[in-house]
């Protein structure tokens, strides 16, 4: 009984701290969080006036914040400690600012032409392109992930957190569709259940966003610690 109270009581502080986490990060994307839920309930008239408001604001205000959420979900999952989690939100919030501002600039603009530019094809696209190009899209949200992973992991410029993020994405396939399929999934259940995403959707996606990360960081080390060791004993 002991150890089934010790597992009960380890998976409800997991969770518990899933939720907290995702309460805090949704605070500080209360000003988008409004917008979209005016989108929800507008006409078509006012769509792209709230559409545009919303991507403006983006960059400044859900960038930041998932980043600092990444950075606190990085803790949990390399054991490093830290002074409470609202403390450390606030903290990695600051310190990552501007670079998730910067780099939120580029990749709403270009999460921007994606997207305009398939509702614009979607209607002449064949079976085999528009599979490619769903393929492409999973890259490129394992490649945003990956973004904010980076940001919190290395201390890199943006231009180097955006590439590498990228190359890490291509060249570890598994995990860039596990993240992929995660995200998707997360968002077809939540168009018709909010409360995912109010309750643990936030947390969740960073926390497996962050992990396939973390795998892929450690297999390219790995690697390359082999080739090093093979090029050492080859010289010898």
């Amino acid at each position: 009984m002991n150890g089934l109270f010790s597992g009960l009581y380890k998976l409800s502080t997991f969770i518990t701290r899933f939720a907290y986490m995702n309460l805090i990060w949704i605070f500080f994307n209360a000003p988008v969080v409004y917008l979209l839920l005016h989108l929800i309930v507008t006409d078509a008239k006012n769509m792209n006036h709230l559409l545009a408001i919303t991507a403006c604001l983006l960059p400044f205000v859900f960038f930041p914040a998932t980043t600092a959420l990444y950075g606190v979900i990085r803790r949990w999952i390399i054991k490093e400690n830290d002074s409470g989690l609202l403390i450390t939100f606030w903290s990695l919030y600051k310190e990552n600012y501007r670079k998730s501002v910067t780099g939120g600039v580029f990749l709403v603009i270009f999460w921007g032409a994606w997207l305009v530019n398939y509702a614009q094809l979607i209607q002449s696209l064949s079976g085999l392109i528009l599979i490619v190009y769903l393929l492409l899209t999973g890259l490129f949200i394992t490649w945003t992930a990956y973004f904010f992973s980076y940001i919190v992991h290395f201390e890199r410029g943006v231009i180097a957190a955006l590439t590498n993020a990228l190359m890490l994405a291509v060249s570890h396939p598994i995990s860039t569709a596990a993240v992929a399929s995660l995200h998707m999934a997360l968002f077809y259940l939540s168009l018709g259940q909010l409360y995912l995403i109010a309750s643990v959707g936030g947390s969740l996606v960073a926390y497996c966003g962050f992990f396939y990360f973390y795998q892929a960081v450690q297999k390219t080390v790995r690697v390359q610690h082999v080739r090093k060791e093979a090029k050492g004993e080859k010289s010898y």
